[in-house]
């Protein structure tokens, strides 16, 4: 009759449907193994208290202590908890590796159940030595799917620059770490060295999972590298990175073996989104009768302007200086760098987190590149600007600073028209940047 039942055994098929790691500590781990069953039962069973080996590629690598089981005749459903104990940390890294870096995995449960117990008829009928021999194939980490959703700029108590990054990763596979640790990450793109960031408290769930990550940057390190990427964030323009595992990976020392194992580490590659956001969004400025004439006639005139600055980030913005181009009817008719006031102090704005603001007054040279050609051009520009508003494009770039990061050259360009108000009606310029009414600015005219 054993052999009976243990011909039933050996034609059940497992299908590993989850496998969940918690409670690590040292080399044991707590494993739950979720399994749909084929077929079910025929009778209802209760399995004792048995020891089953695990091995990886016909290596074992520790054994599982799985606790009493009990399961119906209609239990198309399995789950064991169990605990894992670790006798070869090596072949356990390994797998793991393995499980967190391709398409699936396979492990191996063998060993002996002591007792089955099969209940019919009132009656319970035990079956001793059932041998237990079971591939657990799992669902890998290969086909994650990264994503910043959010990146910011913060400044702590030290003026140091605080990078935060939202991540979202779409788990395919069919395990989960709960909890996964304190998790440290070293940053780089294309090959070089960012920084280190960590975020706090984190699990791997299957589905969405959600990285809180932040990267101090270090003033006494501040590399070419960062300052590109700071500088291509405010431009608008994507970076590509790469999130490394570092040998401390994780503060569960388990994982932290498992994440970053003889040389090699977890990455994720995933892509910085440039901020959607202008740095330049208006202008205000005296343009006299006489410089009109002026500039008509050839002559390049110098005209006082305030021009609105926009923060995209949470951090407080220090700007020094504004180099810019007004473009208009797809030619420059004004250029000026703005570094000093009209009154002859240097320019220092502050601007908060996430606002505008107007600087004090500072001066901008309008000039023709051809008088003959742009004449036409400049007397729209002028046409426009004397009933309140001309609409230009802006291009250039700002000297700033984030806290204790310099960034001497941040580009922009406003592709979409702005508005450059004249004093005669200087209202309209603050209501449209509070967006109390609509701009009148909503074609592009940027240079093809």
């Amino acid at each position: 009759m054993p052999w009976f039942v243990q011909l039933i055994t050996d034609t059940v098929s497992f299908q590993t449907e989850f496998a969940r790691f918690t409670d690590a500590e040292g080399l044991s781990v707590n494993i739950e193994l979720g399994f749909t069953l084929n077929p079910a039962p025929y009778v209802p069973v209760d399995l004792d208290e048995f020891s089953a080996n695990v091995s990886w590629k016909s290596v074992d690598f520790g054994y599982l202590s799985v606790p009493p089981i009990t399961l119906s005749s209609d239990d198309v459903g399995l789950v064991i908890d169990a605990r894992l104990t670790i006798t070869d940390e090596h072949t356990f890294d390994l797998a793991s590796w393995e499980l967190l870096n391709s398409d699936s995995s396979s492990w191996h449960l063998g060993g002996n159940v002591p007792t089955i117990h099969a209940k019919a008829l009132g009656l319970s009928v035990p079956f001793h030595n059932i041998r237990l021999d079971q591939e657990v194939s799992l669902v890998g980490l290969a086909g994650r799917v990264i994503n910043i959703s959010t990146f910011d700029f913060l400044l702590n108590e030290d003026n140091h620059v605080i990078i935060r990054a939202d991540i979202t990763m779409q788990n395919p596979a069919q395990i989960e770490i709960v909890p996964l640790g304190n998790l440290n990450f070293s940053l780089s793109s294309n090959g070089l060295f960012l920084g280190y960031a960590q975020t706090k408290d984190q699990n791997l769930t299957r589905g969405l999972n959600n990285f809180n990550c932040e990267s101090i940057v270090d003033p006494s390190f501040v590399s070419q590298p960062i300052i590109q990427l700071a500088e291509s964030f405010f431009e608008g323009t994507d970076t590509n990175i790469t999130v490394t595992a570092t040998e401390n990976a994780s503060s569960i020392e388990l994982y932290a073996k498992m994440l970053s194992f003889a040389g090699h580490n977890f990455s994720m590659a995933t892509t910085v989104p440039g901020v959607k956001s202008e740095l330049v969004v208006a202008a205000l400025s005296i343009i006299t009768e006489e410089d009109i004439n002026n500039t008509l006639h050839g002559q390049g005139v110098v005209i006082q302007t305030e021009v609105w600055l926009a923060n995209p980030v949470s951090a407080e913005i220090n700007v020094h200086a504004v180099n810019l181009s007004l473009y208009h009817g797809g030619i420059v008719v004004g250029q000026g760098i703005a570094n000093v006031t009209s009154d002859g102090h240097p320019l220092n704005v502050i601007i908060p987190g996430h606002s505008i603001v107007k600087t004090p007054t500072v001066d901008v040279r309008v000039f023709l590149h051809n008088f003959k050609q742009d004449r036409e051009v400049i007397e729209s520009f002028y046409d426009e600007y004397t009933k309140g508003i001309a609409c230009v494009g802006i291009e250039g770039s700002v000297a700033a600073n984030v806290g204790d990061l310099q960034l001497p050259n941040l580009t922009y360009h406003t592709y979409i028209d702005s508005p450059l108000c004249s004093r005669l009606r200087p209202k309209i310029c603050n209501q449209i940047v509070n967006k109390e009414i609509q701009s009148p600015c909503n074609t592009s005219i940027w240079p093809t």
